[in-house]
């Protein structure tokens, strides 16, 4: 069954691309449902752009990189309908750590940094780029408090490109999350960061929150996006 789901990245996303809005993902999201989305990984900015003006929708991204926020708010500064929070969603309210990428390294080629590798957790040294990091903290957030603080009850999209933290952040919405309607999120299947969840457990948790996997693309062996529906 998974396998008929899966598609290929191929050629690889331009870094202008957004992610969530793969034609694979959106014939399965009508516009008309989607009015408020959260963004997980904000990163610059510009997928919460995308978001908002692909679904005319009110977006609350968040992004808690210290190294690239200056960046995002530049980015986000006087959008309308767009708000940054500047925390990482997580299942406690708490200072926690935070790995800032500070170089990359992939087999022959220069050194770079794909800042956008910054996690929650340390880097495996098992993937195919190898990712030195520094140590930082950074606020955290549950979901579920956030979204009472906001009067917000229901989520009608969550994006999710968090580094290996996508399960501590879906444990953070509580009950928020049997008022999820739908998901894309990027996923590890292998690890890719030290004491991640991968995908089975995460896959059965939003089984038990009724959310069910309706489409993958596949990014590589550890990796993947996938969208998750709320069926009925």
């Amino acid at each position: 069954m998974l396998n008929k789901l899966r598609s290929w990245v191929n050629p690889p996303p331009k870094s202008t691309d957004s992610d969530y809005l793969r034609d694979s993902f959106l014939q399965h999201i009508p516009r008309e449902r989607i009015d408020l989305i959260v963004e997980l990984g904000s990163y610059d900015g510009h997928d919460a752009i995308m978001l908002r003006d692909y679904f005319d929708a009110r977006v609350y991204t968040f992004e808690c990189n210290p190294d690239i926020l200056r960046q995002t708010r530049k980015n986000l500064r006087n959008k309308s309908g767009i708000t940054l929070v500047e925390q990482a969603a997580w299942n406690e309210n708490a200072r926690i750590p935070f790995y800032p990428v500070t170089k990359t390294i992939r087999g022959n080629a220069p050194h770079f940094t794909r800042l956008a590798a910054s996690s929650c957790y340390r880097a495996s040294r098992n993937y195919l780029e190898i990712n030195t990091q520094r140590e930082t903290h950074v606020h955290a957030i549950r979901l579920d408090s956030w979204c009472h603080d906001h009067g917000i009850e229901t989520i009608d999209l969550l994006c999710m490109d968090i580094q290996g933290a996508a399960f501590p952040a879906l444990q953070g919405l509580g009950s928020v999350l049997d008022r999820v309607g739908y998901m894309i999120a990027e996923i590890e299947r292998k690890e890719m960061y030290h004491g991640e969840t991968l995908f089975p457990q995460i896959n059965d948790y939003l089984g038990s929150h009724g959310l069910s996997l309706k489409e993958e693309i596949c990014r590589d062996d550890w990796f993947s996006d996938f969208l998750f529906i709320r069926e009925g």
